[in-house]
């Protein structure tokens, strides 16, 4: 029997303990898998490509860019 897809996860956010945190928290759901962190937004379209993110748990206030161009971006 297959195991069922674990949902990847990327964090971005430019606070180190919290991403760090978000990570070790996310480690204890079975259906989550968290792939990596960026603490960019030029880095997080580029690293969610490279990972296949399913998912991006985002800081809508990074220091080079907004999260909201972020998910405008990612949807297109």
């Amino acid at each position: 029997m297959n195991a069922p897809k674990r949902c990847r996860v990327l964090i971005v956010d430019n606070n180190s303990d919290l991403a760090l945190t978000l990570i070790e928290l996310l480690k204890f759901e079975a259906d989550l898998e968290p792939v990596g962190w960026t603490a960019s937004a030029a880095g997080a379209l580029k690293r969610a490509a490279e990972l296949t993110a399913d998912v991006l748990v985002l800081d809508l206030s990074l220091p080079d860019g907004s999260g909201l161009a972020v998910i405008d971006q990612a949807a297109a």
